[in-house]
């Protein structure tokens, strides 16, 4: 998501415009759905233009949320391989009767299901 442009834009609204941005960011940020119907009904009292801003903003808003999510994802998924590897060594070492190192790196891993 890109920072500055959402700050531009925000920059275009009116001060109430920018309170309705900062609640409905507030919202979504704590997982409030207890306070749309109230943001709803003050982005509906809002000029026109403060109204297209919001709809471009909360686009740009809901593009950035979905990149992070694909992010979070990746890591998650990056995480859960490095247990899979962790967990493989520390198997084959204990079946060899060797000492586990409860710290073992990744790479430590690889190397112990390598050999």
């Amino acid at each position: 998501m890109d920072n500055d442009m959402i700050s531009r834009r925000a920059e275009r609204l009116t001060p109430a415009g920018r309170e309705v941005l900062a609640e409905m960011r507030q919202a979504v940020s704590t997982n409030d759905h207890s306070t749309i119907p109230a943001i709803v009904e003050r982005l509906r009292e809002l000029p026109p233009t403060d109204k297209a801003e919001l709809t471009q903003l909360i686009g740009l808003l809901q593009r950035g949320s979905e990149a992070e999510i694909s992010r979070l994802n990746a890591d998650v998924a990056t995480a859960e391989g490095a247990k899979r590897v962790l967990l493989a060594a520390q198997e084959k070492l204990q079946a060899e009767g060797k000492p586990v190192d409860p710290s073992m790196t990744v790479e430590e891993a690889y190397e112990v299901l390598r050999g």
